[in-house]
């Protein structure tokens, strides 16, 4: 039995020497492990920042895009409010245009009157200074 013993002993050393290295290793990749946990973690919290921005940006683009859209509207009621006076005005011209050659008519008239009055005038004229 001491021969057992003895064998026991011898490789004790050995299995010493063994643990001890595997723990080494154990450690190293270990470490390796948090390392790579770190920068995981590090990459996580920088894409989430990333994706924080787009969001506000998108965001920001649709409020963007709703001011846009409000003011097309305003600008639209805008140009349909002039559309509607410059038809009214349109209707304001054609009128008084219509009123203008009525009068001018009625002038055309009313000088063709006073030009047979002042033709009949002197006709009158002469006859009464033959008679006179």
């Amino acid at each position: 039995m001491p021969k057992t013993n003895s064998r026991k002993n011898s490789d004790s050393p050995n299995v010493v020497a063994r643990v001890s290295s595997s723990t080494g290793q154990l450690v190293s990749v270990a470490d390796q492990m948090t390392h790579v946990v770190a920068e995981s973690k590090e990459g996580a919290n920088q894409q989430q920042m990333k994706i924080e921005q787009v969001a506000t940006a998108m965001n920001e683009m649709a409020a963007t895009v709703d001011e846009v859209a409000r003011s097309a509207s305003v600008a639209a009621d805008t140009a349909s409010e002039a559309d509607n006076s410059a038809s009214g005005g349109r209707k304001v011209v054609a009128e008084t245009i219509s009123e203008i050659n009525s009068l001018a008519d009625e002038v055309s008239r009313a000088s063709g009157i006073i030009n047979k009055l002042e033709a009949e005038s002197q006709e009158i004229g002469t006859v009464a200074d033959r008679h006179g």
